[in-house]
């Protein structure tokens, strides 16, 4: 049977537009002269989504109206073009809900649907020629298209094979052109590749994502490089970014241009891609016991010597970051076709090479509810919205190459997340780590996956199960099995035990009977500029990395803002006008809380964030980050984007402690940034001077 969908967020007989005000303002950073928003989208929501967002070349837009439009309207006919609606008033109804969701910033697709969707079937725009592959349900079969928006691409996140010959690297180098062109990033595990070959490689490769402005906007090409730890050249690339940092520190040293749009960055080798080294447990265990490790060709030497000088180099520039390659595979879904040995750039989409995946974020905060509550109906509604929406997108988006068409055709992974968390618990006065924030945090990614499963059985139910379903149910139901057992010892006891459970049952059998339609639902992405544009309070999972903060835009510009929480928050834990107005200003004139006229020492700590700001010395440690970040990632198909952010004074000893945590409590990757150890950094704390 085919989706239904009634009207949840929207009025059956209203569009949504019309139910809220709207406004002209002056379009400060972009081409147009004035632009039009609801009342309620702040300066910088409006400015991210001016300049990163509205269509500029051919079609100007210059409302948000336009923007939702094109790729509401979009989606919704291809939901029934694909017939996954029952009806075309159900398709209507679909539209109405997405548009409302987004229109209120309670959600948000990735940046490469706002860059792509419904240029070429809204505006006519054809967009470049180019060979791009999607697939034809006429046909059932994979075609070229010959124009970019056409089909336009629309995930954000790809992974790459990598084969030890020219010919191959030649078109790895074309393809990851393609995806970064187009608004997306890509990242492959490059231990293919010889001695001899590897950093030629690596080298041609970082300059070509130097040279390109993904999406034809101000965005940088975004890339994840990945090496073993058994690679005969891991030390090298242990080394490759340390090193070229200190060359850039030099210049700046010598009072040179040293930020990251200058001749001298542009002039250093991998500053372009994310580095992570990928361990398994082998090498925990002979770390442990302080052995020697043997890398391929037969070259040994004191896996402690390795950890050091991955923790020094993380330590000195933020890279590499790790990955844990045995506890990714364990909650591989699709073993049997193959095994998962890289991610996107920023390490939340773990899959098989060859493959792509959309994804969306919900704003937490869009669910809260005055006082101290969550709306736990409307997100889950709101979760089905849009995970109907990425399937619909699955087969509606072209693909740079034959393969990653029909695979994410086959697979059909999707990226269903959420962020601002830490705005959400600063609301309900709950302090980043304490142990209530972690119950918190289980119930709200146990209810996304939940959800989301429940939703790709619905679909599997009309559509079909992926077309890979039937050799990997093992691995699905052993996957279920996991996050099933992790939701029965967090709910043990709770006041959703016994509702939930009969859900999660229920669904055990709903799959073995008819299967899922996607062979991922669920990550934590770091969802960076699209938090801005709904105006999220915090990005992610991520703590607040400090209330007064300043953003160096690509392209040029700054950001500077004050956390629009803290009001708020201070109002609900009881205090009036005139004592919030007295600790803001201490905020603003001290760049922290500490100390702020009439502030309960013991609501500090709902405040503090990952860097303390001003003179202040109050900080998120890494072990409560890595304990909540530890509690989502038993409640998600793919794996969490997650920095931690610590001080500028922290050691590489710290760093050795992080990394071994991280891989015990089940986490599926991890990187770290000490403040300052990079010479430009596109956020900062506010720093008194």
């Amino acid at each position: 049977m085919a989706v239904k969908v009634s009207s949840f967020f929207s009025h059956s007989s209203r569009d949504p537009y019309d139910e809220v005000s709207w406004k002209w303002y002056e379009a400060h950073g972009g081409p147009q002269d004035q632009v039009e928003f609801p009342t309620f989208w702040s300066g910088i929501a409006r400015k991210i989504t001016t300049t990163k967002y509205f269509r500029k070349a051919g079609i100007r837009e210059n409302s948000l109206r336009q923007l939702l439009s094109r790729v509401t309207k979009v989606v919704a006919h291809e939901g029934l073009r694909q017939r996954v609606f029952a009806s075309s008033q159900d398709a209507a109804v679909f539209e109405r809900e997405l548009r409302s969701l987004l229109l209120h910033q309670k959600a948000s697709f990735n940046s490469p649907v706002w860059f792509n969707c419904g240029l070429s079937s809204v505006y006519g725009i054809e967009g470049m020629q180019t060979e791009l592959y999607a697939w034809d349900s006429d046909t059932q079969k994979v075609r070229a298209f010959e124009h970019s928006y056409t089909r336009p691409q629309v995930s954000a996140c790809f992974i790459q094979s990598v084969l030890a010959s020219e010919r191959a690297m030649q078109t790895h180098a074309e393809l990851e052109e393609k995806i970064f062109r187009f608004g997306s990033g890509s990242g492959s595990n490059f231990s293919a590749l010889k001695n001899s070959d590897l950093f030629r490689w690596l080298n041609i490769l970082d300059k070509n994502a130097a040279r390109i402005k993904s999406g034809g906007v101000a965005r940088r090409a975004a890339k994840m490089v990945c090496l073993d730890i058994d690679h005969p050249q891991v030390l090298e690339f242990i080394r490759w970014k340390k090193n070229e940092e200190q060359k850039l520190r030099g210049i700046g040293n010598a009072g040179g241009d040293g930020s990251f749009e200058s001749q001298a960055f542009e002039s250093l080798s991998g500053q372009n891609s994310n580095n992570s080294v990928r361990v398994g447990e082998d090498f925990l265990q002979i770390l442990a016991k302080k052995e020697s490790w043997t890398l391929r060709e037969g070259v040994t030497m004191p896996a402690e010597r390795l950890w050091e000088e991955i923790c020094e180099a993380a330590w000195a520039c933020g890279d590499p970051g790790l990955q844990f390659a045995d506890t990714i595979e364990k909650w591989n879904m699709v073993k049997l076709s193959g095994k998962i040995e890289a991610s996107n750039p920023c390490a939340e989409f773990v899959f098989l090479n060859e493959t792509a995946c959309n994804l969306a974020s919900l704003n937490l905060m869009g669910f809260y509810q005055k006082p101290g509550k969550f709306d736990f109906e409307s997100f889950e509604k709101a979760a089905r919205i849009f995970l109907i929406a990425q399937e619909i997108l699955v087969d509606y988006a072209s693909y740079p190459s034959r393969e990653i068409a029909l695979n994410s055709h086959r697979f059909r992974p999707l990226g269903l997340g959420y962020t601002n968390l830490a705005g959400l618990f600063m609301r309900l006065g709950i302090p980043y780590g304490s142990e209530i924030s972690l119950r918190w945090t289980a119930e709200i990614t146990a209810r996304l996956h939940l959800v989301a499963l429940e939703t790709s059985h619905e679909l599997a139910r009309s559509r079909g199960a992926f077309d890979a379903f039937a050799e990997n149910f093992g691995s699905v139901q052993e996957v279920f099995g996991l996050h099933f057992e992790e939701w029965k010892k967090f709910a043990k006891g709770s006041s959703q035990d016994e509702k939930l459970s009969k859900r999660w049952t229920i669904l055990k059998k709903q799959i073995g009977d008819q299967g899922l339609r996607n062979s991922q639902v669920t990550l934590l992405a770091p969802t960076g500029t699209i938090s801005l544009m709904m105006d999220c309070e915090t990005t992610g999972i991520e703590p607040e990395y400090s209330l007064i903060r300043s953003k160096i835009l690509s392209g040029g510009g700054t950001l500077q803002w004050i956390n629009a929480g803290v009001g708020p928050s201070l109002q609900e834990l009881g205090y009036d006008s005139k004592e919030i107005n007295l600790i803001l200003e201490h905020l603003k004139t001290e760049g922290h809380l500490e100390g702020a006229p009439g502030l309960k020492a013991s609501h500090l700590p709902i405040f503090d964030t990952s860097l303390s700001g001003g003179n202040g010395h109050r900080s998120v440690s890494w072990k409560p980050q890595v304990e909540l970040v530890a509690v989502a990632q038993k409640f998600l198909s793919g794996a969490i984007s997650k920095t931690v952010n610590l001080p500028s004074n922290s050691t590489p000893r710290e760093i050795s402690e992080i990394y071994p945590t991280a891989a015990a409590k089940g986490l599926k990757s991890i990187s770290v940034y000490r403040e300052g150890s990079k010479t430009s950094q596109p956020l900062t704390p506010l720093r008194k001077r």
